[in-house]
């Protein structure tokens, strides 16, 4: 399935434009010799109405249906692919089909909840609360889009393999190949901000939506509460969306970063470093002290959860030699005093850190 292309998460500030402007804001004269024109008013408005619904439905229609295709694609994902992978291990790796499909499965149990209550959301004309209700749930394409890259590649190293190839073509059903249902999940998220741009509309069409635009939507449960689509409940879910997306694509800019330092890390030992982390936070110079005057100096790369250190490659002055790293979920870390004396040392701007699982 394709949506358009990736770069639709690059969205404008900008709001849609209305298409329902003055009638509201239009002052009406009741004396006689005007009641003519107001009238003539009233039914020229009426075309514009007309064709602001059927704009309208149309955006709604489009993003029911592209839900609904969406939701079978990640169907043939999860109940066609995976589990005929799953059953050849002797083809496909536990490890490689954890790096080929990530999380796609979390993504899928979402999308069908999400579907259903979307599907209740348009019948009771509350598809902004559907968003504003479930809009954290979009945070897991995070993962999948961090580990998109990878999966690609992983997957395109069984290109040769006769075996795999005749697995996966069965599994199609002259559908599209694997490589175009992985892209859809990447595509699809950057699209939900663009199809409630859609559905903008003056939060002064609908009266009813008064009270539900007072609401502080961050402390109340929307179960318990109405909450109309108009032009403010409708924006809010449109704001809450593109937060998730800048999230996304966050984690994807600090993805890539923790692979570069994957690929400059020589005689690199264990688990990569995407398996640990998420985040990258700091590189910086650093002196490790030990109690005589020999010292060490490393550079330390510091991302959530493990502090890698290294030195450096001189003849590639952009290579780091590994030579160790802690997970820091087993660490105790303490800010030493500057002037502290340590062994034959007086410290200035040092912190200690003691290994648990080193007992070191």
């Amino acid at each position: 399935m394709s949506e358009g292309p990736a770069d639709d998460c690059n969205l404008a500030a900008t709001q849609a434009p209305l298409f329902l402007g003055e009638s509201k804001s239009n002052s009406v004269n009741t004396n006689d010799s005007t009641m003519g024109n107001s009238s003539n008013k009233t039914h020229s408005a009426q075309p514009e109405d007309n064709e602001f619904n059927a704009l309208r439905q149309a955006a709604i229609r489009e993003l029911l249906e592209t839900e609904i295709n969406y939701v079978k694609v990640l169907s043939v994902i999860c109940d066609g692919f995976l589990p005929a992978m799953r059953s050849h291990t002797n083809i496909f790796p536990r490890d490689s089909i954890d790096i080929i499909f990530s999380n796609i499965t979390s993504i899928y149990r979402f999308h069908q909840v999400f579907l259903e209550a979307l599907r209740k959301g348009v019948e009771q004309n509350q598809i902004a609360k559907v968003f504003l209700s479930m809009h954290k749930g979009f945070l897991c394409y995070s993962t999948y889009c961090n580990a998109y890259t990878r999966a690609v590649a992983e997957l395109a190293s069984y290109r040769d393999d006769k075996d795999a190839r005749i697995l996966l073509e069965s599994c199609c059903l002259g559908q599209l190949p694997l490589s175009a249902h992985l892209l859809a999940p990447v595509q699809r998220i950057c699209r939900y901000p663009l199809h409630l741009k859609k559905l903008m509309i003056d939060s002064s069409t609908n009266e009813t939506g008064a009270e539900s635009n007072q609401l502080n939507y961050e402390h109340v449960d929307l179960i318990q509460h109405n909450v109309p689509d108009t032009h403010a409940t409708v924006n809010m879910a449109l704001q809450k969306m593109r937060v998730v997306i800048e999230a996304v694509n966050e984690g994807r800019r600090h993805s890539e970063i923790i692979a570069g330092y994957q690929d400059s890390l020589q005689n690199f030992k264990g688990l990569p470093l995407h398996l640990f982390s998420t985040r990258f936070f700091l590189q910086a110079d650093a002196k490790r002290l030990k109690h005589n005057l020999w010292n060490c100096r490393y550079i330390l790369i510091i991302f959530d959860r493990q502090l890698v250190y290294c030195k450096r490659d001189f003849i590639k002055r952009r290579n780091f030699v590994y030579k160790g790293r802690l997970l820091l979920d087993c660490c105790t870390i303490v800010n030493m005093r500057d002037g502290a004396k340590f062994g034959l040392h007086t410290v200035k701007n040092a912190i200690r850190i003691y290994c648990r699982s080193r007992n070191k």
